[in-house]
């Protein structure tokens, strides 16, 4: 499909304003002109993530690598309107220029997520990830160094402060010992111009680990409060009660100084399998009731159809981290899918 094409699909923002007209989606303004340009259906998959006591959602899209040359065209395209009032497509524009200048980290990663967060502190992320099943010490080694240059040099070209997060391998190492039961998927650079920079790396255990070694990485299972044991206990009630097949995942936030650790649940949706699936988020809301009672957790399933596109939304999974006062945060997601009718 070329650029003319493109251009005649509906947009993301023209999608999600149309989502929003039945169901409870607070998009935030700051990231509308990025989301203007990008046509529905070139992304695998976007999504939306949901905090507490924040009345927006952070937004976020992923790319096959082979088409994010047809963003940058996009991009180009829209090149003489681009200035400094739109800094996301400045720094989007940028963060493809150092991707395709890197044919070495071309070979390793195979999508794009971008990532744009929404007040009060909006920000654009980028992270690069690996689909393969097969993943070798040296490729991970390989793939932290090429994205730490990747970022390194974003950092550079946009004026932010050179703020050191790496060596990434040895401070994995460090942080967890043993690398040896995780696969790194995604490396993340959370694009913030300040202090609050970091990097995000997000490991898929193998099925055999315990969820348990999980937790006490992200929470430190033997100086919990009553309240915070209370929660633990509800997650590995949460994984081992689901009535579909679930997986975990352990994101790692990289900052100057310090290490935090996030565990992820994620039910796995198959058609067939839609009634247990709804089971599974009526299971945590009843496990975390102030943390999902809010109307963008109320439905599970989104859906509406414009023209010739049926817009789906569905909740996708659940962040659990500690946070520095030792609470712990629980953040849920939903993806969006856009699809063709096909008569």
């Amino acid at each position: 499909m070329d650029d003319e094409q493109l251009i005649k699909i509906p947009s993301i923002a023209q999608c999600i304003h149309i989502l929003g007209q039945y169901y409870p989606v607070k998009a935030c303004n700051s990231y509308s002109e990025l989301q203007r340009l990008i046509p529905c259906t070139l992304p695998r998959i976007s999504g939306l993530e949901f905090k507490q006591a924040s009345p927006f959602c952070d937004f976020l899209s992923c790319f096959s690598t082979r088409d994010l040359s047809i963003l940058n065209s996009l991009i180009n395209r829209r090149e003489a309107s681009i200035d400094s009032s739109h800094p996301y497509l400045l720094t989007l524009k940028n963060a493809l220029n150092i991707f395709n200048n890197m044919p070495l980290l071309q070979c390793v990663s195979d999508h794009m997520w971008i990532e744009l967060d929404s007040e009060p502190n909006p920000a654009i992320s980028f992270f690069l990830g690996s689909d393969s099943k097969v993943q070798t010490l040296n490729d991970k080694v390989y793939m932290f160094e090429l994205c730490h240059q990747f970022q390194n040099n974003l950092r550079s070209i946009s004026g932010w402060p050179q703020i050191e997060c790496g060596p990434y391998f040895d401070r994995l190492l460090s942080f967890l010992g043993d690398l040896s039961i995780f696969s790194a998927t995604e490396i993340g650079f959370m694009g913030r111009a300040n202090t609050e920079q970091h990097t995000k790396i997000l490991l898929k255990p193998k099925k055999s680990t315990n969820i348990s070694e999980i937790l006490d990485i992200c929470f430190s299972l033997k100086n919990l409060t009553s309240a915070e044991a209370l929660k633990i206990s509800r997650i590995k009630d949460l994984f081992s009660l689901s009535p579909v097949d679930s997986t975990i995942g352990l994101s790692l936030a990289l900052y100057s100084n310090k290490t935090l650790a996030s565990i992820e649940i994620v039910p796995v949706y198959r058609e067939k399998d839609q009634a247990q699936y709804i089971e599974f988020w009526d299971l945590a809301k009843n496990l975390f009731t102030y943390e999902l009672a809010t109307c963008s957790a109320k439905d599970v399933i989104w859906s509406t159809q414009h023209n010739e596109l049926k817009l789906i939304s569905k909740l996708h999974h659940l962040k659990f981290s500690a946070s520095s006062s030792n609470a712990m945060n629980v953040k849920f997601y939903r993806d969006l899918h856009f699809n063709r009718i096909t008569p």
